[in-house]
């Protein structure tokens, strides 16, 4: 790598719907894009460390501040680097996003089509016996979707007990309201005897901005 130091950043992501179908090429899945985003910071790399002879392999070092001293080295063939399509794309998710003139009637059929997903959901997880949607996390979304204002609810991506995403209307209220409403709420469900000690809203919500440029400087104390 030449010149001066890039930084980009790129839209985090929830697979609302299609997890595993997506496995089979016909199918697809609903993918929205949030305001959590990842970040990149990419520059030379030391000449310190790099070997003296004039054939080395191109070598890439990755090193994150999520992990205290880790670095990653990794020897890259240059020959099948293909930049030539190489483009900036910027994700523009407001035709699925920007509903703000949605009538009742037509979140009331979001809301159907939610259920029915997550019905065959249910289903797969029975007939497969992978806990895709357990019975504790459909008790926590049935509480959740119940909230008015809550439109409907998945165990995102491959499921499992890790999280849920809500799809929530546009309202302040709403948000506070579901947040109150999940303070010390506590799972009843028996069966499995697995249970939740705490839910929490996560502050990260849908974005339309895809990838985008940064001010390399911002990352100074990440990487100092």
């Amino acid at each position: 790598m030449t010149g001066q130091p890039l930084a980009v950043s790129a839209p985090g992501k929830v697979l609302f719907t299609g997890g595993f179908l997506v496995l089979v090429r016909q199918h697809t899945g609903l993918v929205l894009g949030l305001d959590a985003r990842i970040h990149v910071h990419i520059e030379q790399l030391d000449a310190s460390i790099l070997p003296n002879q004039d054939d080395a392999p191109l070598l890439v070092l990755v090193q994150s501040p999520q992990f205290t001293n880790a670095k990653w080295l990794y020897t890259v063939d240059e020959a099948e680097i293909d930049t030539t399509g190489f483009v900036q794309q910027i994700t523009d998710l407001s035709r699925l996003a920007k509903l703000d003139d949605i009538d009742q009637h037509g979140l009331q059929e979001v809301a159907d089509i939610i259920a029915t997903i997550r019905s065959l959901v249910r289903e797969m997880s029975t007939k497969s016996g992978v806990p895709i949607e357990p019975p504790v996390i459909t008790e926590l979304l049935d509480f959740c979707t119940a909230i008015p204002g809550v439109v409907g609810g998945v165990a995102p991506g491959a499921g499992g007990y890790d999280a849920v995403a809500l799809l929530v209307r546009n309202d302040p209220e709403v948000v506070e309201e579901l947040e109150t409403r999940l303070n010390g709420w506590k799972a009843r469900e028996k069966s499995t005897g697995i249970t939740i000690g705490r839910v929490q809203l996560l502050k990260a919500r849908q974005a339309y901005e895809g990838v985008r440029f940064e001010d390399v400087n911002k990352y100074m104390d990440w990487i100092g």
